[in-house]
């Protein structure tokens, strides 16, 4: 049996352009998290970008790049107020990490 610690994880950029709302997270199952998000808010989400890495310790280190690059945008949690352009800047930030 493998451990969740060991298993490939996606870091996720989630949110609702209309809003201007995104959340920066990491998981194990995008679907799963994707349908837990959107049960929780009144607001139709959108997957807006995501990352697959080898293990939850690489999901760990780029999901922190995420959030102090956009962290003067914070406004709960891991919830961040970005634009569109935002969101693509960061987009090609965590890219160029991953590569």
């Amino acid at each position: 049996m493998s451990s969740i610690l060991n298993i490939p994880h996606w870091v996720y950029v989630i949110g609702s352009m209309e809003r201007g709302w995104v959340k920066i997270g990491f998981t194990s199952d995008l679907r799963q998290r994707f349908r837990t998000l959107q049960h929780g808010v009144s607001f139709e989400l959108q997957r807006l970008a995501s990352w697959k890495v080898k293990d939850i310790g690489e999901a760990l280190k780029l999901e922190k790049l995420a959030h102090a690059r956009v962290a003067n945008k914070h406004i709960r949690g891991e919830w961040y107020g970005l634009s569109i352009g935002e969101i693509v800047e960061l987009a090609e930030y965590v890219t160029g990490r991953t590569a």
